[in-house]
């Protein structure tokens, strides 16, 4: 289970994995035990040159002997990076545990390099095929996803061919058979930001409404016949109120309405404006 504890701090004086490690406080046997199945987050740091570290995922392959799964973050980016002689500092990372599986949203263009988005593509191992992201760098987010999916059935599990599967005996079962699975989707369906119109918008899109101006006025009537009105405005004669028997006049009454007929009242002409923003919507894969 990919997890991270307290108190954890070893050493190692290597500088590839597998690191050979020494015990200086809690260590990572005894917060993890061995075996690749056990995979937990780990933070390196070069005593001698501090612009060298590691964010990390591993396993120990024995007691004392740590194996690098997949390089989350780092000096070289998501390689291990080319460790200059001297002590590291081996512990076991809880900032990032507590952020994956979290969602985050923000009103720009383009997501953290730390999340994905929200859009019901899948993730998996390297040799996956899933869709948003194949890498073993998933692993945590597809176990607490996995869980989630396995419990209520609202995330769907493929195989790597990407047909649809059931999820097998553990996530790290699945993950090893190259299965995809499903990310959490906020575009379709239970949608976190829409429109008015329950259309989906792009980030940064307006919406082109379907409700136009409306367009209206009339005059004052100063006598009977007299007076205009236009657009949504629309006059009917009252002949019961006739200024005198026998008259072709009346008085009229005015009503605000709409004119299908008219061009400032009409589906076809759209009033643009921002009602509604799309909002990026990311999940943390790490």
């Amino acid at each position: 289970m990919s997890k991270s504890a307290a108190l954890v701090w070893e050493t190692t004086s290597d500088t590839a994995s597998p690191y050979t490690l020494t015990n200086v406080a809690r260590s990572f046997n005894d917060a993890f035990g061995t075996g690749g199945a056990s995979v937990f987050y780990v933070y390196m740091i070069n005593r001698q040159v501090p612009g060298e570290w590691m964010e990390a995922l591993g396993h120990l392959s024995a007691s004392d002997t740590l194996v690098i799964d997949a390089v989350l973050d780092g000096s070289n980016g998501t390689s291990e990076p080319t460790w200059s002689a001297g002590t590291k500092d081996v512990t076991s990372d809880l900032a990032v545990d507590d952020r994956i599986g979290k969602r985050w949203e923000g009103f720009r263009l383009d997501l953290p390099d730390v999340c994905l988005a929200c859009d019901g593509l899948t993730i998996g191992s390297a040799s996956s095929g899933a869709t948003s992201r194949a890498n073993a760098d998933t692993w945590a987010l597809f176990e607490k996803l996995w869980a989630v999916g396995n419990a209520n059935g609202t995330l769907a599990i493929y195989t790597s061919a990407g047909a649809a599967s059931t999820f097998g005996a553990s996530a790290a079962a699945d993950f090893a058979a190259n299965k995809r699975l499903a990310l959490p989707d906020v575009l379709t369906g239970n949608k976190h930001s829409r429109p008015a119109d329950g259309t989906n918008l792009d980030v940064g899109e307006v919406q082109a409404d379907g409700a136009p101006d409306i367009d209206a006025t009339f005059t004052e009537v100063t006598a009977y016949g007299s007076g205009t009105a236009t657009g949504a405005m629309s006059r009917t004669k009252d002949l019961e109120n006739r200024p005198a028997s026998g008259s072709a006049d009346g008085r009229y009454s005015y009503t605000f309405a709409a004119s299908a007929d008219d061009p400032t009242y009409s589906d076809s002409v759209d009033e643009i404006r921002v009602n509604a923003i799309g909002v990026l919507v990311g999940i943390y894969y790490r």
